[in-house]
């Protein structure tokens, strides 16, 4: 079971949006800020919608999920690993999961290049996870190089100014053969 679990049954889902605002409880942002090692994750709210439509190559239909989401967070700074507070917000992220065939077989397999827009998803079953979605995406969102204010790599003056080059070590051959 995930942190942030809130399972829709894809039976239940309609060509009408459906709108759910999810809010995570202390638990919840716990468990996430141990799985994203954050310090802490202060708020957590995801406004989700999802809705049944045809699939952008009109190829049958498939579930989009668009996700926006809101967040205080508080990570590690990657020079001096002190606490960074940060918010974070993230709009309109989507994603589409295709539908398996009316045959009951597999979701075929599909063709596409790097100029395409992003395939659907195969679905995992009868129900999506919208919670683990939010959960997904503000993963994506956190900055994976947070600094402190006025955070700077201090290199000792003395690796600073020794740059030598890689064969440097090999320079005794060349003198010798002179």
């Amino acid at each position: 079971m995930t942190e942030l679990s809130r399972a829709l049954s894809v039976a239940d889902i309609t060509t009408e949006p459906m709108l759910f605002d999810i809010v995570a409880d202390a638990d919840e942002r716990a468990a996430l800020a141990q799985r994203f090692d954050l310090f802490a994750l202060d708020s957590l709210t995801g406004r989700v919608a999802v809705r049944r439509t045809a699939a952008r190559d009109g190829s049958g239909e498939v579930i989009r999920v668009r996700i926006d989401l809101d967040a205080a967070v508080v990570q590690r700074c990657v020079v001096t690993l002190e606490p960074v507070a940060s918010s974070v917000s993230e709009v309109a992220a989507e994603v589409e999961f295709a539908l398996a065939e009316d045959t009951g077989e597999a979701v075929r397999e599909i063709a596409f290049s790097l100029e395409d827009a992003d395939p659907p998803e195969p679905l995992p079953g009868d129900s999506i996870d919208i919670g683990e979605l939010v959960a997904e995406h503000l993963a994506l969102a956190l900055n994976p190089y947070p600094r402190s204010e006025g955070a700077a790599l201090d290199v000792p003056e003395a690796q600073a100014e020794r740059r030598e080059s890689p064969f440097s070590v090999l320079a005794h051959l060349r003198d010798a053969e002179d």
